[in-house]
């Protein structure tokens, strides 16, 4: 990857140092409106935010040159905020955590410290258009998979990297009513005039947002938007957690284990998405093959992370600290949010918010794999999980 003025590497450029820094999510031409160019939804840190990464979005034009080689830049209207700057520094992150990657709001006790699930990290796994709701309602048509950490866990405020802190991962939703131009921030800390007093593209160094489950309608901006119509947006706009494992963000805090820092990394983490356009809404013994009966599955892949000894619960087979696992969401055109199932034993039956899963890779034969019985009741799942496996 070049950058626009042919420079190697593209990290080089415009801040863009930590890319990629989760998945990333390419749109071939003409699939967003106004947009007959390859847009990379990624993560990474930019010159106007150098100190967390989030969503940025870049354009690779009409695609590589006859050598196979791509040149990208910031796509134009996407997280413009500042036009007057030189090239390379008018465009910044369009969504991102609330509050500085390795800070830590100040709290007499940490037990006491912010829940908020994406409070230090809130980067994309995947982007995707919802085919339920291709008119654009509610709360938008592009859907975003995202990790979301909380870094603060055992301490009561202070930088958490120089503390050795480890993370909880939560994978979330957020919904974007403009493909993808703006998300939702959380609505905090407003000045008189109703505008946030940490605008986008930075964040606030020091105060969450106090939302353990993320937030939506009126109680999130649309970007920088706060007060202004189009703001509120629909009810079920919104950044909000899908999944995280039996033992919380809350339990962890009251834990005595957790007493001076998280030691090792736990949680839902690194998701992955797809939709399964091959068939319309199926268990896996559908007989709706003609994709005419209920919505589809918005499909999902995570490593979950057991965590430390004392908060390890499940444990994996084996002594094993973390696996691969899978769940999925019935899209519903925009009409609610979306309420995730991991698969267990053989089905998508668990809650995703404190539901137990299965790995998809358990120990023994192929043939009694999660991913076995994928492909043997499923073909086109199982082609798309194999391809997101090999991806990751």
């Amino acid at each position: 990857m070049l950058a626009p003025d042919g420079s190697f590497p593209l990290n080089n450029y415009g801040g863009l140092g930590t890319l990629a820094d989760e998945h990333s999510t390419i749109f071939p031409p003409g699939t967003l409106p106004g947009h007959w160019d390859y847009l990379f939804f990624v993560a990474t840190r930019t010159i106007l935010n150098p100190i967390s990464s989030g969503v940025v979005v870049l354009t690779g034009g009409s695609g590589a040159n006859k050598s196979g080689q791509w040149t990208l830049d910031f796509a134009s209207d996407y997280g413009h905020y500042f036009p007057n700057n030189p090239v390379g520094q008018q465009n910044g992150q369009v969504f991102l955590s609330p509050v500085e990657h390795r800070n830590c709001p100040s709290v007499k006790l940490a037990v006491n410290q912010d829940q908020t699930f994406d409070l230090n990290y809130a980067d994309p796994g995947s982007v995707v258009l919802d085919p339920t709701n291709r008119a654009n309602k509610g709360p938008g048509s592009l859907i975003m998979i995202y990790e979301g950490t909380n870094r603060c866990i055992g301490l009561n405020g202070g930088d958490n990297i120089i503390a050795g802190n480890s993370f909880y991962s939560t994978t979330a939703i957020a919904t974007s009513n403009d493909f993808g131009h703006s998300w939702p921030s959380y609505r905090y800390m407003l000045d008189p005039n109703g505008l946030p007093v940490n605008p986008l593209p930075s964040q606030n160094p020091s105060k969450g947002p106090e939302a353990p489950s993320g937030a939506s309608g009126n109680s999130v901006c649309i970007g920088n938007d706060c007060t202004v119509p189009p703001w509120p947006p629909n009810n079920n706009y919104g950044r909000y957690a899908v999944l995280h494992p039996q033992v919380t963000i809350a339990d962890a805090m009251r834990s005595n284990v957790t007493k001076g820092g998280l030691s090792s990394q736990m949680g839902d983490a690194v998701p992955a998405a797809f939709v399964d356009d091959v068939h319309g809404g199926h268990e896996f013994e559908f007989d709706d093959e003609d994709g005419g009966g209920p919505a589809p599955y918005l499909y999902e892949l995570h490593n979950y992370a057991v965590g430390p000894p004392g908060l390890d619960f499940p444990q994996l087979p084996n002594g094993q600290n973390s696996d691969l696992m899978i769940a999925r969401a019935q899209l519903n055109g925009g009409k609610a949010p979306l309420v995730f199932h991991k698969w267990f034993q053989g089905k998508f039956s668990e809650p995703g918010l404190g539901g137990f899963e299965t790995p998809i890779f358990p120990s023994g034969a192929f043939q009694d794999h999660g991913l076995d019985q994928l492909r043997r009741r499923n073909t086109a799942i199982f082609a798309h999980v194999r391809l997101h496996i090999a991806a990751r």
